[in-house]
């Protein structure tokens, strides 16, 4: 049986540069198109485009680009391509193409500089790199260059949508994420089902308290981008607050009859030992069922894969995880929603049994120290579990 994806035939996704890709797992191969240049329907009609889909019906194998979901799908964890499947069921190879699914990351202004980030999506970031002597941007980065473009785009703005994505960034703080919204709510374009993944570190944006513009909307999911809690949260996603973002986690509490929370943690080196914390918090505190998490194992840089972690201390580790994946089951009353979040707990486990290669632990130890050195900060007051191979590793 042949490979498939729908997202070619539904879906877009807009990179602060400008470029159009067909989902952001593909971001590391050529761009379908510029939005400075052509409208999203011209993309999604584009040769380029057409192109792209003929290789999911000339092989049983995926495409190249289609890499990252390749990986995640071997360690049994939920990739995009089979979350995409589930979300579209009624698309396939005999579908003429219609856009129903934008992503949009509008820029890179950020109040995060987020250790598994880049000044390419973090304008916090920008001074670190200047320090580690990184490629910078030239300037912010806007995909749409200017505000005439933005206006057309809003003139335009295509009647097929039913789902917009919004990541950044952090699109809470951008503008035109904010004129998209008021645009919407303006020409009673209010069915169209927001997911915005946020850092969750403010609600207002110049005095506009974002939930209230939000709650005109049907249906609205906050896909929150938190990878621990307390001060391993605050070290991972550097400028976080941890009791500011607990607040903002209980105001909207108080509004979950409008809107839907999801957690998507991104699972690194950084915050392995510690993902049960992260889980049983959102859990007692009854902000999210075991099928509100999504868990996004990071593959690159490589010097944060969890499968570079030296041999010695993955053992325990994967006993650990898979005695809270059963744990999980056992304590649930929803088996169902307990045995998604456990295989993919599972599925980590599997990136653990993987060959680690110590040239990127080493790198991984590298630009921890370079990085605390810059920020002040020390990853031993956080990870306890490293203390060791940074003793040992000591100049």
């Amino acid at each position: 049986m042949n490979k498939f994806c729908p997202l070619p035939f539904t879906h877009l996704s807009l990179e602060p540069s400008g470029n159009v890709y067909s989902c952001c797992n593909t971001i590391d191969f050529s761009p379908l198109g510029s939005i400075q240049k052509l409208s999203f329907e011209e993309i999604l009609e584009s040769e380029n485009n057409n192109n792209f889909i003929k290789k999911f019906s000339n092989s049983n194998e995926l495409p190249d680009e289609c890499y990252l979901c390749c990986k995640a799908e071997k360690l049994g964890q939920i990739s995009t391509r089979e979350a995409s499947i589930r979300q579209f069921p009624e698309v396939s190879h005999k579908n003429e193409k219609k856009l129903t699914y934008l992503s949009l990351r509008f820029d890179n202004i950020c109040n995060f500089s987020c250790r598994i980030c880049n000044p390419f999506l973090s304008t916090s970031w920008y001074k670190d790199a200047k320090h580690l002597d990184n490629p910078l941007p030239e300037k912010k980065i806007r995909a749409f260059k200017d505000d005439k473009i933005f206006n057309s785009f809003l003139k335009n703005f295509p009647t097929s949508i039913k789902i917009l994505y919004f990541a950044g960034g952090e699109p809470l703080l951008s503008k035109d994420f904010f004129n998209l919204i008021c645009h919407l709510i303006t020409n009673k374009m209010t069915n169209i089902h927001l997911i915005i993944n946020t850092n969750f570190s403010t609600l207002y944006y110049k005095g506009h308290y974002i939930p209230d513009l939000l709650a005109k909307f049907d249906c609205v999911t906050f896909s929150l981008s938190i990878d621990a809690i307390g001060k391993l949260g605050e070290y991972i996603r550097n400028g976080m607050n941890w009791n500011n973002t607990v607040n903002n986690l209980n105001a909207i509490k108080n509004h979950l009859y409008n809107f839907d929370l999801k957690l998507f943690p991104t699972v690194s080196t950084l915050n392995i030992f510690s993902l049960d914390k992260l889980i049983k918090f959102f859990i007692s505190n009854h902000l999210l069922n075991f099928n509100d998490i999504r868990i996004n194992p990071l593959h690159e840089p490589e010097y944060l894969n969890i499968s570079h972690l030296p041999q010695k201390i993955k053992k325990d580790l994967i006993k650990k995880i898979r005695l809270y994946a059963k744990q999980i089951i056992i304590q649930s009353t929803n088996k169902q929603d307990a045995a998604v979040l456990s295989t993919q707990l599972i599925g980590l486990t599997k990136m653990l049994e993987l060959s680690d290669n110590q040239k990127f632990f080493k790198e991984f130890i590298k630009q921890t120290r370079q990085l605390d050195n810059i920020r002040n900060q020390s990853i031993l007051d956080v990870v306890p579990e490293l203390k060791s191979f940074f003793i040992d590793c000591e100049d």
